[in-house]
């Protein structure tokens, strides 16, 4: 009779942390090529991603059209759409008209610019001997990659507006087949999955929808005090800087300090020598900023983001990088997706704690 062999011990430790090595290291291949497909497919995946952010801010409009008016869900989603293509389209021609304008007065503005500069580095040539020669070009280089930058905004208007009702389209079928996900679903998923999933969705409609339904307000509000303290100081292009105020207060950190420091630049040179103007706009610009970031912000939104402020920076780089200006728009939402998934994943929830603020302890 043969003796029977024994087993050898088995580490269940040392399996477990062989285990999630691999998984680490699955997890940054998969992150490498889902980003470098997200960076190639980035003309086709945009107007997708805006439509579900758009998605995530009128589907409760929609709720609350047809569960407190009544109204029938066809007539609400066109509704909805109604209510975009109109203010798209207003404002749209505005920002378009002020930004022929622009085109129109650039050589105006060129030449005040040339002029200013030129005094500038005669003073600073003057005072500081050895910097002769050092501003040699830069005037026109600058200038020159500002027209491009001009111009080429002006004529991708027609681009804009192809995308745009793009858009409308995709978010127009995202809420007629909203009704519907829930019998698609469980077609497919048992119930525990089923429960496990819905859990995820209405985190990330929770998260996404509430900080994109205040930021816009915000945003809104933002734009309109600034058009008209504008229109009052006769700011050139009103319209056209609240357009950008009001999208750049979507990009976290930097976005309204940009746009904000642009707008007073532009008004020292349409102003200057006068300095009330100026001082005006910058004012109300600072003011309105301030007590947006961090008075109406914080009292909206308060902590329930629970992002790290260096995470946010950081998303800026990565979605910048991955679809340029548009991606910085949607850092934070997108962010948040990521982080809601990664904290319903086992095999991933010791990244949550890179994700997480200062709630987390």
């Amino acid at each position: 009779m043969m003796n029977k062999i024994p087993e050898l011990p088995t580490n269940n430790s040392s399996t477990s942390q062989q285990r999630r090595v691999t998984n680490i290291l699955l997890t940054i291949i998969v992150v490498i090529l889902v980003g470098t497909f997200l960076h190639v497919a980035r003309n086709i995946l945009f107007p997708f991603v805006i439509a579900a952010m758009l998605f995530f801010i009128f589907r409760r409009v929609s709720a609350f059209l047809v569960k407190r008016l009544r109204m029938p869900h066809i007539m609400a989603h066109v509704l909805i759409i109604l209510f975009l293509l109109t203010n798209g389209i207003l404002i749209g021609m505005l920002v378009y008209a002020s930004g022929r304008s622009l085109v129109q007065l650039f050589p105006v503005y060129q030449e005040r610019f040339l002029s200013y500069m030129r005094s500038i580095t005669t003073a600073l040539q003057d005072s500081f001997p050895f910097m002769k020669g050092f501003f040699l070009g830069s005037e026109q280089d600058f200038l020159t990659a500002v027209r491009k930058t001009v111009f080429g905004i002006s004529s991708g208007f027609m681009d804009f507006v192809k995308n745009f009702l793009v858009v409308l389209l995709l978010l127009f079928f995202m809420l007629l087949e909203e009704p519907y996900i829930e019998r698609k679903t469980t077609r497919f998923w048992n119930p525990s999955v089923k429960k496990k999933v819905f859990r995820v969705m209405e985190q990330i409609d929770q998260h996404i929808g509430n900080y994109l339904s205040v930021k816009m307000i915000l945003s809104v509000l933002t734009s309109i005090l600034s058009i008209s303290v504008l229109l009052a100081v006769r700011q050139d292009f009103a319209f056209l800087w609240g357009a950008l105020i009001f999208f750049f207060n979507f990009i976290p950190v930097v976005g309204s300090v940009v746009v904000s420091t642009l707008c007073v630049l532009f008004s020292i040179l349409q102003f200057l020598p006068n300095w009330t103007p100026v001082f005006i706009v910058g004012i109300t610009l600072l003011v309105t900023q301030m007590v947006v970031g961090n008075v109406l912000d914080p009292k909206f939104m308060g902590d329930r983001l629970d992002l790290s402020p260096l995470l946010i920076l950081f998303s800026l780089f990565i979605w910048g990088w991955l679809w340029g200006v548009p991606g910085m728009f949607l850092a934070v939402p997108l962010t948040l997706f990521l982080k809601i998934i990664i904290l319903h994943m086992k095999e991933l929830n010791m990244l949550h704690v890179f994700f997480a603020g200062n709630n987390d302890g």
